[in-house]
Order: C-alpha cells, then structure tokens, then sequence
C-alpha cells in the first residue's frame, strides 16, 4: 500500500514539474517571435505583403466545477461570437502628391513626395484588442525611363519625349500590441507596398482653352483686352 502511495506521489510530482517547466508554446502559424501576457501566448509573422498576428490561451489543468441545472427559460436565440485567434492586415497603399502638371517638355523636371505616414490596423485577436503598427522606413521611385531613387520627395526630368508611368514603392516596419496586456513586439523583416501610378506625358502637351483658335470681332490693335490678345 505505501509502496503503491509513493509511485502515485513520484507520478504526480513528475507531471508537475513537467507543468512548470514546459518550453513554450507558439500560436500555430505564427513565428515564434512573441511574448507571454498572463494566460495568453502570442506571436506574428510578416510574410509578403501581409503582417499576420496569433494567439492562444493557456487554462489552468484544474477540472471544471459542476454546474447546477438551470430551469428551461425561453427566450430568443442569441448569436454566436466567433472568435478568432489570428488575423491578417496590410498597410496602406502610399500616395503621391505631385508639385506640378503631369505634362510636360523635354528638360523640365517635376516634383514627387510620399505621402506615406506612420499608421495602425485595429483587430480582436480572441477578446482581445490588438494593434498593428506601420512605419515607413525606406522608399523607391522609379520614374519609367530607367532611372530610380531612393529620396522621400524626388525631382525628375525626362530627356525625350513620350509617356512615362512613375511608380513608388515604400518599404514598413511592423510591430504588434496587446492593448492592456503587451508592450509593442517587434517583428522581423519589412512590408512593401505600391502607390498607384502617375502618367507623365513629355512633350506631348494637351491644348488648353488659350491654346485653341478663336475668331473675334477685333484685333488685338483695336481692343487689347479682347479675347486672345
């Protein structure tokens, strides 16, 4: 019999100490860059164009307390709450603002800036709420005649004519929170993501309202106010 006591004691102090000092464990899907806040074990993944957070909740091994039946009420349903223990979010797609018109003659340079700013992605990670961070960190114009730069405003000029589409390419990094339950976690590697294009038209100037003929009752001469003159 006491033998049979201390093999059920060794069994128990043996799972304990396994209960303690297990390794970690990460959300599946995740990396393993992630941080424990109370119960809840959490980690992300940047991957692509795509900052991916997880999550899971560690319960205490303790056996459920048995709850007394309650009497049948009626009432209506209520909907489920599905909630989820990973989410995915991208950044913004950065803007340009241009310093001049899209129309242009051969030498004449115009002015590119990013619009790209510092901004977040709201989420519920399970019940949790949780913040994505993006944070602009290096940029890439490429102008459509070969040429390139890596400047946050940019000024461009074209040597020939012809259409050229101008594109930018902003790089983030990314960092996540567990709102109340986390300070920020870094992660690993950077999101790009592309502004829409701008067409430059070189050389091929659109006629505007000066531009076109007019016939008029006076000459210049005559009326200098007329129209055209």
């Amino acid at each position: 019999m006491l033998k049979a006591l201390a093999s059920m004691v060794l069994s128990m102090a043996i799972v304990f100490q396994g209960i303690i000092h297990a390794p970690p464990v990460h959300a599946a899907g995740c990396s393993k860059v992630g941080v424990q806040s109370g119960l809840l074990k959490h980690s992300g993944l940047v991957s692509g164009n795509t900052a991916k957070v997880c999550g899971r909740e560690l319960w205490k091994l303790l056996p459920k307390p048995k709850i007394p039946k309650k009497p049948i009420v009626r009432a209506s349903p209520v909907k489920k709450v599905n909630w989820k223990n990973e989410f995915s979010v991208t950044p913004d797609r950065p803007r340009i603002k241009l310093a001049g018109s899209t129309d242009l003659v051969p030498g004449n340079s115009l002015g590119f800036s990013s619009l790209a700013v510092r901004h977040t992605r709201n989420r519920m990670l399970l019940w949790y709420p949780t913040q994505v961070r993006f944070q602009p960190v290096s940029y890439l114009w490429s102008f459509g005649d070969g040429q390139t730069s890596a400047d946050r405003d940019a000024n461009h000029s074209w040597a020939e004519s012809g259409t050229f589409t101008v594109r930018l390419t902003v790089n983030y990094s990314v960092k996540y929170r567990i709102i109340g339950k986390s300070a920020w976690v870094v992660l690993p590697g950077q999101i790009a993501a592309n502004s829409l294009p701008v067409v430059v038209n070189v050389g091929q100037k659109t006629l505007t309202s000066s531009d076109l003929v007019r016939l008029v009752h006076w000459t210049c001469l005559q009326k200098p106010i007329a129209i055209g003159c």
